[in-house]
Parts: structure tokens; sequence; C-alpha cells
């Protein structure tokens, strides 16, 4: 039993030794600071350059015209949370 303490306490010196990342200075990022995983955060000029392509991409005296989504009822004087487009979003970076 000795014997098996004595392995186990070397185990933990070794993996604590080993042990190469410094978990006590804090990274610092450049970019803000993400709420949710999947979240990205965009800059004014990735919407500037997205709406630029669209404007090229149209033929002259064209336009294009690009709506975003009602507010929903749930139950009937409850409303969903607002949810713009994914077009209008991915041109404008409006929520």
């Amino acid at each position: 039993m000795e014997k098996i303490r004595l392995l186990l306490l070397g185990l933990l010196i070794y993996s604590a030794l080993s042990c190469t990342e410094n978990i006590l200075t804090p990274v610092e990022s450049e970019l803000p600071v993400k709420l949710y995983p999947y979240e990205t955060i965009y800059d004014a000029a990735t919407f500037e350059e997205r709406r630029e392509t669209l404007v090229n991409s149209l033929p002259n005296s064209a336009f294009a015209l690009v709506s975003t989504n009602d507010i929903y009822l749930r139950n009937g004087d409850i409303d969903f949370e607002f949810r713009p487009a994914s077009n209008f979003f991915y041109l404008t970076g409006f929520d």
C-alpha cells in the first residue's frame, strides 16, 4: 500500500512539474471578447466591402432592395426576440 501511495505522489509531482502552460499570466487579446464561442466579430470595413461588392455586381440603372424580418408574435401577446434577416445583417451589420 505504501508503494502505491509513493507512486501516486511521484506521478502527481511529475505532472505538476511537467506542466508548461503558465496559467497565472493573463493573455492579452487584440480582438473584442466574445460572449459565445460561435460569435464572429466583424469591423465596419468588412460590411462596407460587402456592400461595394453588391453594388459593383448590379447592372447599370439597377438597385437592390434588402429588407429585414418583421417582429413575430409568439403567444398572441409576446413577441419573439428580434433577429434581422441573414442577408440584411451580412450587408449592414445592424442587429
